[in-house]
């Protein structure tokens, strides 16, 4: 009997024992299931983060542009006086459709249309030509269309001449030497108050930028050449 029991005890461990190793491996494919099944979790909720900062990123960048083109309008408004609310919605109006029309941020068009009203150019003449012209004139240059409106406000106060003619005095002397007109902008930054001092004009600017070109300088070296020589003619040493 004891030998029976024995062998039916022994027979009944055997099968727990079998039985258990088999829930045991049961338990690890699930735990290396639910392991699995959280690092995908956890791989799709960065896969989702991202994604989701990708979609945000332009409206970002919209807001951002949008807000710069906003305080382009409100110092417009803030320096000129005598706008009127109409005027100013026209502006906005023209800032938007040279931007589509012409592949340039809105806020660029409007500072442009800033900085030519401020110099002097009439509201009416800025809407009606003028900032297109500065525009233009800074994608044929190479420059964005803020620092083709500065050369151009520059011009009209220091030289006394319209932004037109300013654009095709540079552009000519450009086209007629070894440089470029956003190099010959870069240079006149520098000597323009200068040369005005001295009595020079604009198109006696162009040409000696021209000629520097040709002997390789330009740019910002060409302006301080040219600003440092009339300065030296002013005040000469003994």
């Amino acid at each position: 009997m004891s030998g029976a029991a024995g062998i039916r005890a022994g027979k009944a461990f055997v099968e727990i024992s079998t039985n258990d190793t088999d829930f045991q491996r049961g338990l690890k494919r699930v735990q290396h299931g639910l392991v699995r099944l959280g690092t995908m979790m956890k791989q799709l909720g960065s896969g989702m983060a991202l994604a989701g900062g990708a979609m945000g990123l332009p409206m970002i960048l919209a807001a951002r542009n949008a807000a710069v083109f906003e305080d382009a309008l409100l110092e417009l408004r803030g320096a000129v006086a005598d706008i009127d609310p109409s005027q100013m919605k026209r502006v906005r109006e023209e800032s938007l459709r040279l931007s589509r029309s012409m592949g340039v941020a809105p806020e660029k068009i409007a500072q442009a249309f800033a900085l030519l009203i401020k110099a002097g150019m009439g509201v009416e003449d800025a809407l009606n030509g003028g900032t297109k012209a500065a525009v233009e004139f800074a994608r044929v240059s190479g420059v964005d269309a803020a620092a083709a409106a500065e050369f151009m406000k520059v011009s009209m106060n220091v030289f006394g001449i319209s932004a037109e003619e300013a654009a095709d005095t540079l552009s000519a002397a450009a086209d007629s030497s070894e440089t470029s007109i956003a190099a010959m902008i870069e240079s006149f930054a520098l000597v323009a108050s200068v040369a005005n001092g001295t009595g020079q004009t604009l198109f006696w600017l162009s040409q000696g930028l021209a000629a520097l070109a040709r002997y390789v300088i330009k740019g910002e070296e060409a302006g301080t050449g040219i600003k440092t020589f009339l300065v030296k003619l002013l005040s000469p040493a003994e």
